[in-house]
């Protein structure tokens, strides 16, 4: 896994231009990483020609399923502090921070569960 994830970001580098892809189309739409805003960016920018692809980032859950989220520290630029994703992240006492808490913390059952902003999911 870690490999793939190497090899993109190379490729992204060596390939780099003026991108509206960026993050699935989250530079424009959010939240990013989501099929959410890759369904606008292609429904609006397809025929952009600052549009040449769709980038996206690749972590992998703690029981090693593979999940599109692009912050490797934690979770709180993206996931929304509030009383149900709170529920879904209840094994984590009630005074962690989301800033505390990074993707490859969390199993698979609890990202599928956590709802983005414009009830948007964490693609796996």
């Amino acid at each position: 896994m870690r490999y793939v994830i190497y090899f993109l970001s190379i490729f992204v580098l060596f390939t780099a231009q003026a991108n509206t892809g960026h993050r699935l189309g989250g530079d424009i739409y959010h939240p990013e990483n989501t099929l959410y805003s890759f369904q606008l960016a292609i429904e609006n920018l397809q025929n952009d020609s600052k549009f040449k692809y769709a980038e996206f980032d690749v972590q992998e859950s703690k029981d090693g399923f593979p999940v599109v989220f692009h912050d490797m520290k934690n979770i709180a630029r993206i996931v929304p502090d509030n009383e149900y994703n709170r529920d879904i992240l209840k094994r984590f006492s009630n005074s962690t921070s989301l800033k505390e808490i990074s993707i490859s913390e969390l199993y698979l059952h609890e990202i599928k569960g956590l709802k983005l902003e414009n009830n948007a999911k964490i693609p796996e």
